[in-house]
């Protein structure tokens, strides 16, 4: 899987491993919309050069296309922007709220 391109949301946990499947030429974006947390996953992935993390609300900011995608948190639909920026035959990993 090395080489793929990965969306994620988070403190850093999911987004290491995503990062791991990835490999180092592939690319993971994380966002986490608590700016508190995303200093504690920027700093929590500082070795991965293959990690980009961002302070903001899961739609605000565009991936780029992506392989896959790990939304970690709690939404009622996913939004039309993941969508749009899943390749044809990715993978979208979500908690979907009832």
């Amino acid at each position: 899987m090395s080489g793929r391109n990965s969306l994620d949301c988070g403190v850093g946990y999911y987004t290491a491993i995503m990062a791991e499947v990835v490999g180092p030429g592939g690319c993971t974006v994380a966002r986490e919309v608590t700016s508190d947390l995303a200093v504690r996953a920027r700093k929590n992935l500082s070795a991965y050069a293959n990690v980009r993390v961002h302070s903001a609300d899961g739609v605000e900011i565009d991936p780029g296309e992506c392989d896959d995608m790990l939304i970690n948190a709690s939404i009622t639909h996913p939004h039309s922007l993941w969508l749009d920026q899943l390749r044809e035959g990715g993978r979208l990993l979500l908690h979907e709220a009832g």
